[in-house]
Formats: structure tokens, C-alpha cells, sequence
């Protein structure tokens, strides 16, 4: 079993919070949320493999990172939602249809994607958006990318110190697993197909997601879940409006647990 840095919190209420971070990050972005009183539950975020604190061991797939979120909600007693941010989003779809004790889920910087994969659909055209699948990119390239994505410029410095930490060959396994035929679900279906309660954040600024494609999305779903617009954020609104942020996961668990 790999060796998975976990940050938890107990709360006052038996209900539990799962955060999932996103390709080359860390679960440092979900800091705020630790440090505040505003959510009663248990709090639990994490690094997969390759990132952060976790173990490095060279190999990556998406099903060991779905096998890393797996073996940590195996250590959850009752329900629980589960936060997942970019890839992180797309690994918690990947999951959500198996778990019994899910009571809801909260995507951001997560277009949920068909099968086979539309990437032209889902997101917006940028110019460095490769930077996330190309294992050693150029540390201007990487600069250039979160200058690109970010609107709060102070939160910089931790994504990319993230990025620098996270081994490189997880970026050029997410770039296989999205080559490969049927690695992925077909998540759109798997969220239209979710009878819990469920959110997408968007950043106002985010230059990576597709708005209008999670908006058809909504319409298709006859507006059974809400997009919440995070103002002056771009791709990482939990880093860049923490307040922001925090306030809607509180009134989200709020909401799905009663």
C-alpha cells in the first residue's frame, strides 16, 4: 500500500468532508478550510501518489489514484461528501456511482467529460495547457501556465512549488490514461445519473473550463444541481477566494446532511 500523507480534522457532527486535489498539487490548497470554524463535520484531504508528502514510486495510473481515494474513504465511518478539484474532479466521477455511503459531491475546474473523451468540447482553447500532461516541462513554461490561469497572483508561489515537488511522470500517466481508450468513464453520464446532492464551483476567470459546456450540462440535468461563480478567481478558487470558497462547502454540507 502506498504511504499517503493525510491531514484530518475532527468535527463536532459525525459527517465527514473528502477533499481531492488536482494534477501536479497538493492537498495544501484546501489549507483555509482546515483552519477555520466554520464547518462542524470531519475534515479529510490528502496527497495522491507522486504529490505533495505522499510516497514517489515512479509508476502512476488513473486506477491507483482512484485506488488511493478508495483506500482512504475505507477508513470513513457513515456518510461523507467528497471535493474534487480539476483532476481531482474527474477521479471523484470516476468513483462517485460506487460508493454507497456518498451523500454528495462538489466539482471545481472539472468539466464532466464524455467517453470517448471531448477535451475540445469541455474546455477552452489555451496555450499552455499542456504544461499539466508534459512531464518536464520548462520552468518558463510552467510560470507562463499559472500566469495564464490564476487571477490572485499571491497564490503563485504554492502552486508552482506544488508542481516542482510532484513527480514528473504523474503528469505524463494522466497524458496516457487520456490516450487510452476507455480509461475513463463517461462522467457526464455518471453525474446526469447521481440522484445525491451535487455542485459545480466555477472560477470567474478561469481560462481552462469550458462555462457553457457545464451550463448545457445543467440544462440536461433540468437544473437539479446549482454552479456557483466564484468573482476574481480564476482556476484554483479554493486558494484564491478561500472565504469564497469555504462559505459554499459549508453551505453545501450544510444542505446535504441536514
Amino acid at each position: 500500500m502506498q504511504k499517503i500523507n493525510i491531514l484530518q480534522k475532527k468535527g463536532s457532527k459525525p459527517e465527514t468532508i473528502v477533499f481531492i486535489h488536482g494534477n501536479s498539487s497538493s492537498n495544501r490548497i484546501y489549507d483555509s478550510l482546515f483552519g477555520s470554524d466554520l464547518i462542524p463535520y470531519n475534515l479529510i484531504s490528502f496527497d495522491l501518489e507522486g504529490h505533495g508528502n505522499s510516497e514517489k514510486n515512479g509508476s502512476y495510473s488513473i486506477e491507483g489514484f482512484k485506488k488511493n481515494i478508495l483506500d482512504v474513504l475505507n477508513t470513513i465511518n457513515g456518510k461523507f461528501i467528497l471535493v474534487g478539484h480539476s483532476f481531482g474532479g474527474h477521479l471523484t466521477l470516476e468513483i462517485a456511482d460506487e460508493i454507497s455511503e456518498l451523500e454528495g459531491i462538489v466539482i471545481f475546474g472539472t468539466p464532466p467529460l464524455k467517453n470517448p473523451i471531448n477535451l475540445n468540447e469541455a474546455f477552452l482553447p489555451n496555450p499552455h495547457g499542456a504544461t499539466l500532461f508534459t512531464e518536464s516541462p520548462s520552468q518558463k513554461e510552467v510560470e507562463a501556465f499559472f500566469e495564464d490561469t490564476v487571477t490572485i497572483k499571491e497564490v503563485i508561489p504554492i502552486l508552482q512549488e506544488d508542481f516542482d515537488k510532484s513527480d514528473p511522470k504523474i503528469r505524463s500517466a494522466i497524458a496516457l490514461g487520456i490516450a487510452t481508450p476507455n480509461a475513463f468513464k463517461d462522467e457526464r453520464t455518471v453525474f446526469l445519473g447521481l440522484t445525491i446532492n451535487k455542485c459545480i464551483i466555477h472560477g470567474e476567470n478561469d481560462s481552462i473550463i469550458n462555462l457553457d459546456y457545464i451550463k448545457q450540462i445543467q440544462t440536461d440535468a433540468n437544473n437539479s444541481f446549482e454552479i456557483k461563480i466564484v468573482k476574481n478567481s480564476g482556476h484554483y478558487p479554493s486558494l484564491e477566494q478561500p472565504d469564497d470558497f469555504l462559505t459554499l462547502i459549508a453551505d453545501f454540507a450544510n444542505s446535504t446532511f441536514g
